[in-house]
Parts: structure tokens; C-alpha cells; sequence
């Protein structure tokens, strides 16, 4: 998830400050709503195979990359040949500056393919995490409007809060979530600690 800097933490609570005379605000844990939300895992397992699909395709640029630098390399040696005549030098020197050529052509178009990939990937990660955070935005408007809250806030910034304020469970409950579900640990794939008992309904 994507931290929030000063600005906007200032603004929050400024927000929070301003609006607490009349406004009737909570908070939710968004970033563990995503990490629960039943599109996650799914979601991860898409981009891992577009992440083996794309590195396939870089894996056999990259290999015709060596094999052409390899050729640059040769032709390169073949000119120190002591046996050769000046007329075989020469056309040793063109033939080695024709397979450079191709060696750099290769090597840029590798990078070109990496930037490219690394766009898409980007991109399909975006669009996935867009579905899923809208989704959620959804379901909170939902719950907002029905316990006549008029600010959500996430619970990240917010220095303290009373926990009767927190959406959370419900949120979950709504997205068809265990509230007390662990949150799978995204580096290792095990499960992170519990998280805290469930509060009841309001």
C-alpha cells in the first residue's frame, strides 16, 4: 500500500479538526481490507503469471543478446590473428564491426523489452488493485450511509481513535470476510499474527 506523506496527514486531520463539530467520522483499516479482500489472492496469482510469461520473453532476448556478443567477441579476437594478411585484417575489422552493431542492437532492444515489460506489469497491477480498492470504496460508502457517517477515514495516519470508531469488521463482514482472518504475509506467503478480537456489530 502507498504511504501517506506529511501533507496529506495534515490534511486528514485538519479535516478531522474542522468537520468534528457536526460530522459524524470513523476509520477503517484499509490496508488490511485489500490484503483480506477475496480479488488479493487471485490478483497475485495473475500477475505472478504474467511475471512468467513476460520473463520467458526476456529470457530468449536475452540469450540471442549473448549469442551476438559472444559472435563480437570472436570476430574481435580474429583480428590480433598474427597470420593474417592486411586484406584479411580489413575484412576481419569490418566483419567484427558488423557483429558490435549487432551486438548493440540486440542489447537495446532487451532493454526496450524490459522497460515495456516492466510497464505492463505495472499497469495489470494498477488496474487489479484499482478494481479491488474501488470495490472496497463501495462497500464503506454502503455502511457509511447506512450508519449516517459522513467521514471514513483510514486508520493508517489517525494517531488515536476510539475503537467503537472502527469500520473494519464490518467492511470485512460485507466483502464476505472473516473479520478474524490472518493476513497472509506478502514476502513469505505464511500467515502474519491474528489480528484482534472482532468487536460485535454496532
Amino acid at each position: 500500500m502507498k504511504r501517506m506523506n506529511l501533507v496529506q496527514i495534515i490534511g486528514i486531520a485538519a479535516v478531522a479538526t474542522v468537520c468534528s463539530a457536526t460530522a459524524q467520522i470513523a476509520v477503517v483499516d484499509f490496508e488490511r481490507v485489500v490484503k483480506l479482500h477475496p480479488n488479493t489472492a487471485g490478483d497475485r496469482k495473475t500477475i505472478e503469471e504474467v511475471y512468467t510469461t513476460l520473463k520467458s520473453e526476456g529470457d530468449i532476448k536475452a540469450a540471442k543478446v549473448s549469442k551476438a556478443v559472444k559472435a563480437f567477441e570472436e570476430a574481435a579476437q580474429a583480428i590480433q590473428s598474427p597470420v593474417l594478411s592486411e586484406a584479411a585484417r580489413k575484412k576481419a575489422e569490418t566483419d567484427a564491426k558488423q557483429k558490435y552493431d549487432e551486438a548493440k542492437a540486440e542489447s537495446d532492444e532487451l532493454k526496450q523489452l524490459e522497460d515495456l515489460h516492466r510497464m505492463q506489469l505495472n499497469e495489470r497491477e494498477r488496474k487489479l488493485l484499482k478494481r479491488t480498492t474501488d470495490a472496497i470504496r463501495a462497500v464503506v460508502k454502503t455502511i457509511a450511509d447506512e450508519k449516517k457517517i459522513t467521514i471514513v477515514l483510514p486508520t493508517a495516519p489517525v494517531l488515536y481513535y476510539d475503537e467503537t470508531l472502527d469500520l473494519t469488521a464490518d467492511v470485512l463482514r460485507a466483502l464476505g470476510v472473516d473479520p478474524a482472518a490472518v493476513v497472509p504475509d506478502d514476502a513469505t506467503g505464511k500467515e502474519a499474527a491474528p489480528a484482534k478480537t472482532d468487536p460485535a456489530p454496532r
